[in-house]
């Protein structure tokens, strides 16, 4: 028996609601609505900017040793509240059933969690698959170590909350263009949530 999930609720409406009123306040930068994510990162490398809403991967752009930028978790609703972040393993790996080359799949990912593959991987801002991954050889006070620290404060309040858009095919591509119609003040925050939670409803029923 499936769990009845949804989309449409109080607390996503009035993060919508929020997000739409920081749109109008004009928190964000002139022109938001036509800009790239690259142009974006650039900008913000260059100074153009206070706060940017990224991930990890950003310091692939920055670069692992800079310390003309930080990087932390969106604080929580509540002060004090440990800390909450959607993220997920970048590399989810798997075995399917049909597989020709089990043995060599099973390598592949026993390798992607080894020491090895987490020492080449952390310094470009991916955080390993490896649980027992160390990070003495960040550099302190640097954004990669403020992205290690983050992700290790993250794990281990059990916050760290998988990607919405993993929840259907479409999922992504129809929340992305649903944000932009929100912050540009072409829709409602409850048609915002209405959307999003018609792609899942839809998703779900051509599963019967």
């Amino acid at each position: 028996m499936r769990t009845q999930l949804s989309f449409d609720t109080p607390a996503n409406l009035q993060a919508a609601a929020t997000l739409q009123n920081w749109a109008k306040a004009g928190y964000f930068t002139p022109g938001f609505g036509g800009g790239g994510y690259q142009d974006a990162v650039n900008n913000f490398a260059n100074g153009q900017g206070l706060f940017m809403i990224t991930g990890n991967w950003v310091v692939g752009d920055l670069g692992a040793d800079n310390r003309d930028f930080g990087f932390f978790v969106l604080p929580p609703k509540e002060a004090g509240a440990p800390p909450v972040s959607t993220g997920g393993a970048g590399y989810p790996l798997s075995i399917t059933a049909t597989s020709e080359h089990p043995d060599a799949a099973a390598a592949y990912i026993d390798w992607m969690t080894s020491d090895h593959a987490s020492d080449l991987l952390v310094p470009t801002g991916q955080i390993p698959l490896h649980t027992g991954a160390t990070a003495s050889t960040v550099e302190p006070g640097t954004v990669l170590a403020d992205v290690v620290a983050a992700a290790a404060a993250t794990t281990a309040s059990n916050g760290v909350v998988p990607y919405e858009d993993w929840a259907t095919p479409t999922f992504y591509d129809t929340l992305t263009a649903s944000i932009q119609e929100l912050m540009a003040d072409r829709i409602t925050p409850q048609e915002f949530v209405s959307k999003v939670q018609q792609d899942y409803a839809d998703f779900q029923s051509s599963r019967t």
